[in-house]
């Protein structure tokens, strides 16, 4: 059965003012952990993603947001009843992917392009060594592109089965030509979905089905 999944950008301009509207939203360990950043921008950025979140995720659920209460798996991954969904964030940006269908298993990667990432070495580091391989055959110039793809892709699968990094980027594989897909040990049919959200920043979603149809709800909030 196809089944849907939506991914909501969230922006992180203006967040002094927006942190103060949200903040109320959020619970009380929510707001010391905001308190616990040790500069306001950070600070604020945490709230405005954290209480984002909660609107994006009552909107599903017709719930206040305030309201909302969080589980967590062993490596910190939240859940909520009703709904699977997932959350990633870089200094300029957020991403929130939801699925009305419980059972599934989603992950979200969103990361900032960096020039000065050393893609070679950290790749040979890392990951797959048939992924190191493919980025060795890629022109100097593409490298640090194909590199953060892998990256992103293989956070949003990892993120996905909730074990994080820990998981290990060098223990499952992924194919960027045709149609990117996950090579893993997992009997789940993983799929994935890669996009842009501009020149600088790259979005991965990784979803344990093939059965997924995803939509890009855009900016969260944007009038």
């Amino acid at each position: 059965m196809s089944f849907s999944v939506e991914r909501w950008l969230i922006s992180f301009q203006d967040t002094a003012q927006k942190s103060k509207e949200l903040i109320t939203l959020l619970s009380v360990d929510e707001q010391e952990r905001a308190k616990r950043f040790k500069f306001t921008e950070l600070q604020d950025r945490f709230i405005v993603g954290r209480g984002s979140l909660r609107q994006i995720l009552g909107s599903y659920l017709q719930q206040h947001p305030a309201e909302i209460e969080f589980s967590y798996g062993e490596y910190g991954k939240p859940f909520v009843e009703k709904l699977s969904f997932n959350f990633s964030h870089t200094k300029e940006y957020a991403l929130c992917v939801v699925s009305q269908e419980e059972a599934i298993a989603v992950g979200v990667d969103i990361e900032t392009q960096d020039r000065g990432t050393q893609a070679l070495a950290l790749a040979q580091r890392f990951f797959h060594p048939d992924e190191y391989s493919y980025l060795q055959t890629v022109p100097v110039d593409k490298q640090q592109d194909i590199f953060l793809q892998f990256w992103t892709a293989k956070e949003a699968y990892l993120k996905a089965k909730g074990i994080g990094l820990q998981g290990g980027l060098d223990q499952f594989q992924i194919q960027l030509e045709s149609t990117p897909h996950i090579i893993c040990s997992d009997a789940e049919n993983w799929s994935l979905k890669m996009f842009q959200i501009n020149t600088n920043h790259q979005g991965a979603i990784a979803v344990n089905s093939a059965q997924c149809h995803h939509i890009d709800r855009g900016i969260w909030g944007a009038t």
